[in-house]
């Protein structure tokens, strides 16, 4: 049976008074934004309890909701030997990597926090690519099925032709 509702304060804290000394199981009902919820109860036994102040303390953490990003890279002609790509989050620059052949032409930001702590609000991240001269880019995906950046190279090429008489 319930006994009572707590609910937390923006700093986290939260009480509830004048229960017998017994146990008790704590379920989280609804978490704070932008958090996982803590999945199952959260036991408080009559042993918790100091028997000078009747009070028990349990800290329940709850984690933050994170994503990850992956960027892949594809070129249409001859590579070039590195590119840049920036993440911006609400449209501040957050962190920026290097795409190389050693790495395959890819990387993923991780653990990207996918709400601000602040107000709430669900972050809008965005990737970008530095321009690589003698390259058109192209962009296609979005944050949740990730981004490729697909360059195509403008420059004249060189192509090899032998001519056979028969």
């Amino acid at each position: 049976q319930s006994l009572g509702t707590i609910t937390t304060g923006a700093n986290g804290d939260g009480s509830l008074s004048g229960l017998p000394l017994d146990d008790y199981e704590l379920a989280e009902i609804q978490a704070p934004t932008g958090f996982e919820p803590i999945l199952g109860p959260v036991s408080v036994n009559a042993s918790d309890f100091d028997p000078d102040t009747a009070s028990a303390f349990k800290t329940l953490a709850n984690e933050l909701i994170k994503i990850d990003i992956d960027v892949n890279k594809q070129w249409v002609g001859e590579p070039a030997d590195s590119v840049t790509v920036n993440l911006t989050a609400d449209g501040a620059a957050v962190e920026s990597a290097k795409l190389t052949a050693r790495n395959n032409w890819q990387y993923t930001f991780r653990g990207l926090p996918k709400y601000d702590t602040m107000d709430g609000h669900e972050i809008v991240y965005d990737v970008s690519e530095e321009f690589i001269e003698g390259y058109v880019s192209g962009r296609s995906g979005t944050v949740e099925t990730g981004f490729t950046f697909t360059n195509t190279i403008t420059g004249k090429v060189s192509v090899p032709v032998t001519k056979a008489w028969i």
